[in-house]
């Protein structure tokens, strides 16, 4: 499994790090788990199927993956899918692809179905999806120039972002030495197994402008 996991890992890495002449609208998360985003309203998904729209305002979705716990800004989030519940495997992903897995923290999803409508708490092992509309936010991610590290986790998450120390300590059989982040392009956790990737770091240029 983690193979596999790797595999895909790579595809994606290859996806969103090899230059292209695509349009600067394909950098945008237009869809998640299957079903297109709104740009007026969040969209929930029961396990049953039925369908509810209008606006979720928790402020913020916390997961708890194998490397921490997480918690993302809402409107940084563009999907949830409690479909794996039962398998403790729930996933998150962000409007700039990044994908977290594991279990989400908050029970109670908080939702307006309209204007006039009372909030209501929906909880979360009645929802199947939630498709979370697109913002201005994501537009000026297109024309920023800023440059991140891509992050391929051993369990197949996706993290883009920049490393918080510049530096990684290596120790060798000889010696330890001090490397930058800069330039490093990728880390295997063992030699012999090249496919078993921990993670991987390589420059990721999300400038449109560029392309």
């Amino acid at each position: 499994m983690k193979i596999v996991k790797s595999i895909i890992g790579i595809l994606l890495l290859l996806v969103f790090a090899t230059p292209g002449s695509a349009d600067q609208n394909q950098r945008i998360l237009a869809s998640v788990f299957g079903h297109e985003r709104s740009s007026e309203e969040d969209i929930i998904i029961f396990q049953d199927r039925k369908i509810a729209k209008g606006w979720v305002l928790n402020e913020e979705i916390s997961i708890r993956t194998p490397y921490g716990l997480v918690k993302v800004p809402l409107r940084n989030c563009a999907g949830v899918s409690f479909e794996e519940s039962a398998r403790s495997h729930e996933v998150l992903v962000t409007y700039n692809f990044n994908r977290f897995s594991g279990i989400v923290v908050d029970q109670l999803v908080r939702f307006q179905a309209g204007a006039r409508s009372k909030p209501i708490d929906i909880h979360k092992e009645k929802i199947r999806y939630l498709i979370l509309k697109k913002t201005p936010v994501e537009d000026r991610l297109i024309s920023s120039p800023q440059k991140f590290d891509l992050f391929i986790m051993s369990n197949g998450d996706i993290l883009t972002g920049k490393a918080a120390n510049s530096t990684l300590t290596l120790k060798t059989v000889h010696t330890e030495i001090s490397l930058e982040f800069s330039k490093i392009q990728l880390m295997v956790d063992e030699v012999s197994a090249v496919l078993q990737i921990w993670f991987c770091l390589v420059r990721v240029r999300w400038s449109g402008a560029q392309q």
